[in-house]
């Protein structure tokens, strides 16, 4: 109810402006687990959970926001003079995610060592990768001489590339640590520097390895993965030129090694 004065003066009019209706209210109460979540009501104020709020009627909009949770929007319709109370139970991000595509790349330390590229695809905790490493390092220089004089014709050390595929099942140990038991097929290949003379002798000179592993997994934030994967690499079938060059370069056929690096998951 508004009451208001005015004179009456001759010739002149007199305008009313009528107050505003009070809207019709109803009362919104959340809780959330965690407690310590931010409700942002439509975007302008934050709630405070437990405690019960008087809102015009119609629909209202909620925010909730929690530090390694993931982000919710819920819609909530005030009616006149009723309560409605809602319980939020946030989900945590699943940091290592048991459905993702992710790539990268690293270093293969190893004994003919190199930079590593690698992409590969979890499907329920089922990790399928493919790499490529590229070799860099040089093994001892191998010296080839001439069957029939006996005279030096090269010296020449080796690099060795590989191609793998592994299959791994992922296990989460923490929120953000992961392991991965490994089994994969690996392809060696050797590649020729001349130190001495013109010949390449043993270029492409292969072997196919079956290789033992694990991959382990430190995920400091989203979608960005630290990896360590110490395998083993056992010979299954060498060319004789790559077990011939292998003795001769001081490097075995047998490879023990780490692979560590960055991936990008999504």
């Amino acid at each position: 109810s508004v009451k208001t004065s005015f004179i009456v003066k001759a010739g002149q009019s007199n305008e009313f402006r009528a107050a505003p209706p009070i809207p019709y209210t109803g009362f919104l109460s959340i809780f959330t687990r965690p407690q310590n979540t931010t409700a942002m009501l439509d975007g302008k104020s934050i709630l405070t959970a437990g405690e019960t709020v008087t809102l015009p009627v119609g629909t209202h909009t909620v925010d909730y926001t929690s530090k390694g949770y993931v982000a919710q929007r819920k819609e909530y319709e005030i009616y006149r003079n009723l309560t409605v109370a809602d319980t939020v139970t946030m989900a945590e991000i699943s940091y290592l995610r048991p459905n993702a595509f992710y790539f990268g790349g690293g270093i293969n330390v190893r004994t003919l060592g190199g930079y590593t590229a690698t992409v590969g695809a979890v499907l329920g905790d089922n990790d399928f990768q493919v790499s490529y490493t590229f070799g860099n390092s040089e093994s001892d220089i191998a010296y080839w001489s001439n069957t029939n004089t006996g005279n030096l014709e090269s010296r020449v050390a080796y690099k060795m590339n590989s191609a793998q595929i592994r299959y791994g099942y992922q296990i989460r140990l923490m929120r953000r640590l992961g392991l991965t038991p490994q089994v994969g097929f690996c392809y060696n290949s050797l590649s020729a520097v001349v130190k001495q003379g013109n010949a390449s002798y043993g270029d492409g000179a292969s072997q196919q390895a079956l290789t033992l592993g694990a991959k382990l997994t430190l995920v400091p934030m989203q979608h960005v993965y630290i990896f360590a994967m110490p395998e083993i690499g056992l010979g299954l079938k060498n060319d004789e030129i790559f077990k011939k060059i292998a003795d001769a370069a001081g490097f075995s056929t047998t490879n023990l090694g780490v692979i560590a690096g960055v991936v990008v998951s999504f």
